[in-house]
């Protein structure tokens, strides 16, 4: 290889690493059904997301409890991850959610202190 072909070289791996696709980010905008299966906990959780880039923001309708609020969402590739503040019979604690979104669907694990990880699934729906 000459030195003249060097600079040449250069900028076409240069031009392939940009030109290359970004991995897919996930768009987890909208309204879902989300189903914690834990005899203890268990219940559908109506959940309702916005999205701007990577960050989630979103209301949860949970059953049994007298509020929650979401904060740090972020969508990382396929995951997607924030933590819900919850409020139950006058004591707050910070549940731990994560999830690998594909499309309308999404599988994780939800993280309650004093209980452990209790697995969950996702659907997109309509309203």
């Amino acid at each position: 290889m000459n030195r003249a072909t060097i600079p040449i070289l250069f900028a076409l791996i240069a031009l392939v690493v940009v030109s290359a696709p970004a991995a897919a980010q996930a768009n987890v905008a909208g309204n879902w059904l989300l189903t914690v299966e834990s005899p203890e906990a268990g219940g559908d959780i109506v959940a309702v997301f916005a999205q701007d880039g990577s960050t989630v923001t979103g209301t949860l309708e949970v059953p049994m409890v007298g509020g929650a609020e979401m904060t740090d969402g972020l969508v990382e590739n396929n995951t997607l991850s924030f933590l819900l503040h919850v409020d139950f019979d006058g004591t707050w604690f910070t549940v731990e959610v994560k999830a690998e979104v594909e499309g309308d669907s999404m599988a994780g694990s939800v993280y309650v202190p004093e209980m452990g990880s209790m697995p969950f699934t996702g659907r997109r729906t309509e309203s």
